[in-house]
């Protein structure tokens, strides 16, 4: 078991370039094997999915926390994902669908001492394959307009993200944000210039 100065040994490590792939993976590992709070904050990537007609795609969560409650899909972003294919993955397995992740909507936070400490990025997102069904986490899955999301039981969190979105006051602003892709890395080049690692992307 790691202790809490090895932890703080190994971002010192981070901190001080040249810096190995070897040293991020055993970051990555420890983060994994240390007790709460040093695990702390979790970071996820949740999706704003709206169909043609500016539904907003919901999920019934089928475990704590927010058990049953509805939700917008969307979970942990694994060790070297992109927020959007973090966003990609989570949704496909908790829905079946294959999403266009478009522009980032806003990032929130949840914190309660003792309890949960969460940072979430929230993206605008459609639908371009797949079929509707629930798996993993969520028992199920469903489309929702205004009138149908407001008689759902949706998390306080949820609905708080919704009012700062602007969803569905202004969702025909909002679609169009899910159909506007984000910039998409097509290479990386490194180079070390003797200060350390630098990382130049193309776009």
């Amino acid at each position: 078991m790691h202790s809490r100065d090895d932890i703080r040994s190994y971002t010192w490590m981070l901190e001080c370039p040249p810096l190995g792939r070897a040293v991020a993976d055993s970051i990555l590992q420890l983060r994994g094997t240390v007790n709460e709070p040093s695990t702390l904050p979790r970071v996820g990537s949740a999706g704003l999915i709206l169909d043609s007609g500016g539904r907003l795609l919901f999920g019934r969560r089928a475990k704590e926390p927010n058990f049953g409650k509805w939700v917008l899909p969307g979970g942990r972003i694994e060790p070297y994902e992109t927020i959007a294919s973090s966003l990609s993955r989570e949704v496909k397995e908790e829905t079946g669908l294959e999403v266009a992740v478009g522009q980032q909507a806003g990032v929130f936070e949840i914190v309660r001492e003792s309890e949960e400490h969460r940072i979430i990025i929230y993206s605008w997102a459609h639908p371009v394959a797949g079929h509707l069904e629930p798996s993993s986490d969520l028992s199920e899955v469903r489309y929702a307009t205004p009138d149908e999301a407001a008689a759902l039981d949706v998390s306080e969190f949820v609905r708080h993200v919704l009012d700062s979105v602007g969803w569905p006051s202004n969702w025909r602003t909002v679609a169009r944000r899910s159909r506007v892709a984000q910039p998409v890395v097509r290479r990386r080049v490194s180079r070390n210039n003797g200060r350390g690692l630098q990382i130049e992307l193309g776009f």
